[in-house]
Formats: C-alpha cells, structure tokens, sequence
C-alpha cells in the first residue's frame, strides 16, 4: 500500500509590496526611489525562475539592505516573451511594472510615509499599497 505525506509549510510573510506604474526604465526609476527615500538601490544579479515547458525567465531586479530594513525593485513586466505574448513574474498584479517589496524590522520607516513620498515622484504614475496576504504569488516574494 502506498502511503502519501503532505509537507505543510507556514510562511513568515513579514513585508510590505508597493505596486508601481511607471514607463521609466527601471535604472531611471531606481535612481528616482534612490533621491526620493535616500537608499542606494544597486542593480543585482538577474533573478532566474523556472517554468513550464523547460523554460527560464529572467527577472531583473535592485536591491538596498541596512542592518533594520531591505528593499527590493522587482521589474515584473519583462522583457521576454513566451507565445507572443509579454511574461508577467506575478500575473494576479499584471497591472504593475515594477513591485518595490519593503522588509523591515521595525516598520520604520513606515510604509504609509513611503506610499506618500511615491505619490509625488515624477517617475512613479500611480503607486498602491498592496496587501501580501491576499497575491496569489506571494511565495515568489520570499526572494
């Protein structure tokens, strides 16, 4: 007789997502977050994911770490494209070009003042707090 076991795992989802509208390129948005918050997002290795049919998305990303917080541009329209059509890394929030994902261990600064400073970046066309617990793709953040 067969027997099956079933790994449950509990995820820590203890980060705030900001989705982002921007047509800017994401080195021109980066250096806008940079100026806007006073970080030093850096370009950082491509992100290599697998999907069906043998194939391999890369997904082009920035990040900045303190020893309280990380942040972490994440491109999710991107440049690829599967059947003619453009790959999005988290489909449920295709309407974003880039998420900024926020870890920190104080909730300082406050996702609620970076909302706020966003919302007056000429780069950023439309900027929403995004609830974690309710993406379909948040494990793909657990980056």
């Amino acid at each position: 007789m067969k027997k099956t076991i079933k790994l449950k795992a509990e995820y820590d989802y203890n980060f705030h997502l900001l989705g982002i509208i921007s047509k800017a390129k994401e080195y021109t948005l980066s250096w806008a977050i940079n100026n806007s918050l006073g970080i030093e997002l850096k370009k950082e290795e491509d992100l290599f994911i697998d999907i069906k049919n043998d194939k391999e998305l890369k997904v082009s990303n920035y990040g900045y770490q303190t020893e309280s917080a990380g942040y972490y541009l994440i491109k999710n329209k991107l440049e690829e494209e599967i059947e003619g059509e453009q790959v999005i890394f988290a489909p449920s929030l295709k309407t974003f070009d880039y998420i900024l994902k926020i870890e920190s261990d104080n909730n300082n600064p406050s996702i609620n003042d970076i909302y706020n400073v966003f919302r007056s970046v000429d780069q950023i066309q439309s900027v929403l707090k995004l609830d974690v617990n309710k993406i379909k793709e948040k494990e793909y953040f657990l980056l």
